[in-house]
């Protein structure tokens, strides 16, 4: 078997696995809910916040 028939089945092999891969994912992610109480949209947002000032460290 010549050197480029052996890479190329191998680069495509990864390319199909990519793609079927993204395909699954794009299946399994959750929807966000659109319409959030304002309690719903204050505590998400402090949630986000505090998660954000976490990951930058201390200041």
């Amino acid at each position: 078997m010549p050197m480029w028939a052996f890479l190329l089945t191998i680069v495509g092999g990864l390319v199909l696995f990519g793609v079927i891969y993204d395909q699954i994912n794009k299946r399994k992610k959750r929807k966000t809910p659109k319409n959030l109480s304002s309690s719903q949209m204050v505590y998400t947002e402090n949630y986000l916040n505090e998660v954000r000032n976490d990951i930058s460290g201390p200041q």
